[in-house]
This record gives C-alpha cells, structure tokens and sequence, in this order.
C-alpha cells in the first residue's frame, strides 16, 4: 500500500470528536494572524524607510476618512496606494519563501525534462518574486508596480490552482 494510501485510511479512520473539531476550527481561524501582522509590519517598515510614499499613503487614508466621514467598507476599497503597498509587500517578504506540490499526472516541460506522477516540487516564491525578469530592480520597494497586474505567475503569494490559500479571499475583499 502507498503512503498516500496510508494517509487516507488514516483520516478515513479519524473519529471527529467535538475537541478535534473546535481545534481544526481554532487552527483555521487562527492560521492566518501571523502571516497578517508579519505583512502589516514589513509594510510599516517600508513606509517608515520612505517619508514621502508614508505621507502619501497617510493622505490617501485621511482624505478616505473625509469622503466617507469616517471608516467604511468603500472607503478601505478606495485605497488603492495602500492595496499597492500591501501587495509590494507581499511581493518583497512572502509570507512563506517556497510552496510545496505533489504532480498530479505527468507532464513533460521540454524534452529533456519529464514530471512524473507523485514526483514533490517545490516552487521557490522569494526566486519567482525577486526575478528582475519578472520585476525590475526586485530589491527595491515600489508599490506603483501594482498599477496594473503583473504578468500570469509573476505574483503567486497565495499560490495558485486548486490549493490557493484561502486568505486570498479575505486580502480581495480588502
């Protein structure tokens, strides 16, 4: 029997308890805070290093606040130099250097190259981030780069396909 097999049975087997169940819920709720403050806090420290491009995102914050008179689902949505922000710096500081994937069916990537089925890759974020060929000057902080989106798997810092991380979702309703 594989091992995959192995592990199957074994969650087959998993008596779901009410503490299990809270615990998983626990975890789901909880996975994503660390990733969240490690992001807020890169950013912070990007914005204290540039003063011009913290005003501005001060003033874009500020000038919401007025329009809205006060914090407000739309006026968050609004803060596109601030969404920049975030996203160059998930882009600079992945929340996680490398995401880890099973090959499903084989697949050949050129001639010479063959993925077979079960074969673990490993997708190197920080490589795939800080490529100048997919970011110029990828050591430098430049939140304009999300004007427009970048190009297709360019900017993978939730991954992508079937196993996308679902903070995802709460970062876009943002």
């Amino acid at each position: 029997m594989s091992q995959n097999h192995k592990i199957l049975f074994i969650f087959i087997d998993l008596e779901l308890t009410d503490d299990l169940l809270v615990a998983q819920a626990f975890s789901f709720l909880s996975a994503g805070v660390e990733t969240v403050t490690n992001t807020v806090s890169f950013t912070l420290h990007e914005l204290a290093r540039n003063q011009q491009l913290q005003d501005q995102v001060r003033g874009e914050i500020f000038a919401s606040l007025e329009r809205h008179g006060g914090l407000s689902y739309q006026g968050v949505a609004e803060l596109k130099l601030l969404e920049m922000c975030l996203k160059e710096t998930m882009r600079k500081y992945p929340a996680t250097k490398h995401l880890l994937r099973v090959c499903t069916a084989e697949y050949d990537l050129d001639e010479n190259l063959r993925l077979e089925t079960g074969d673990c890759l490993v997708i190197p974020l920080s490589g795939i981030h800080n490529d100048p060929a997919n970011f110029d000057n990828p050591e430098e902080y430049r939140p304009e780069r999300f004007r427009e989106a970048p190009a297709a798997g360019t900017y993978i810092p939730f991954g992508d396909g079937p196993r996308i991380c679902l903070g995802i979702n709460n970062f876009e309703q943002f």
